[in-house]
């Protein structure tokens, strides 16, 4: 074969390129791997895959990007595909690569992006900062996903089997026992709690306050508030007719809720008025 230079676009023998040492895309969806067959028995490939070299010779190749459109063509039996060679690509570039291409694509699942920070941060030794800086992603993205792989096997699999959305399971991770970790994930799948939700469950067994995210102060107007108050009030009223099919301790756990937010209704309602403008001008009069 002669000689490839630098992204050089060439179409190579299926059998000559080999899965990256760095696996990142391990489920696939197999309704969206349907889709794509069927693309690519129409089209063909429109898009090339990404490879580099492993032998001075050029007729080996590790793949770097396209791994779901490798996995169409053997699929179909094809014996060549096109394919970009990149040389001169070390580990590290080859990972970061791999993670920029599928976080652009939005069709990674959170365990694998996890699994493709944890090792950029343990074999290259790169801080969660120069990960976000490197890859175009937030900080918080990366910590965040991170956690994820302190969760128990259980809570992964309702993750991965889209039981339990990411909102949910980011509160979860933060908890430093896996046993609290299974039992809270377990709650809110078992009662489809939302992010707020499972928070609130947390902090009530807990007893500390969740850091929480700067507001604007403009989010408070009384008008806000108001709107957010009357929004919950006309939600109850459209779930009381559950609450009275609910069993005893259901019923239980709700009627204490309702007696915490009373008293919070009560401090709130017997706040002292501001003086307007126009009171204070009379009573300077006077």
């Amino acid at each position: 074969m002669n000689t490839l230079t630098r992204n050089n676009v060439v179409e190579l023998p299926i059998k000559a390129i080999h899965q990256s040492k760095f696996p990142l895309r391990k489920l696939y969806e197999e309704e969206m791997m349907v889709g794509l067959g069927q693309s690519v028995a129409r089209f063909g490939t429109i898009y090339p895959v990404v490879v580099r070299p492993t032998t001075s010779t050029g007729t080996q190749y590790e793949l770097i990007i396209g791994s779901r459109r490798l996995a169409i063509a053997k699929r179909q039996e094809e014996t060549t595909i096109m394919a970009v060679v990149l040389r001169d690509v070390d580990d590290q570039r080859t990972l970061e690569l791999m993670l920029t291409e599928n976080l652009q694509r939005q069709d990674m699942t959170p365990f694998e992006e996890a699994s493709g920070f944890f090792t950029l941060a343990k074999t290259f030794h790169l801080s969660e900062r120069v990960i976000a800086q490197r890859l175009g992603v937030k900080e918080a993205l990366v910590r965040n996903r991170l956690k994820l792989l302190s969760l128990p096997a259980p809570v992964q699999k309702m993750v991965a089997e889209k039981r339990l959305g990411i909102p949910q399971v980011e509160k979860i991770a933060s908890l430093s026992k896996q046993e609290d970790q299974l039992r809270f994930a377990e709650e809110a799948v078992a009662n489809g709690l939302s992010q707020s939700e499972v928070t609130t469950s947390i902090r009530q067994e807990f007893g500390k306050r969740m850091r929480a995210a700067r507001r604007n102060p403009k989010q408070f107007t009384g008008r806000r508030v108001s709107l957010k108050i009357d929004h919950f009030a006309n939600w109850l009223k459209e779930i009381t007719k559950y609450v009275k099919e609910m069993d005893v301790d259901d019923q239980r756990l709700i009627f204490k809720s309702l007696d915490g937010l009373r008293e919070v209704a009560q401090k709130i309602k017997y706040i002292p008025l501001k003086k307007s403008a126009k009171e204070l001008l009379k009573i300077r009069r006077y």
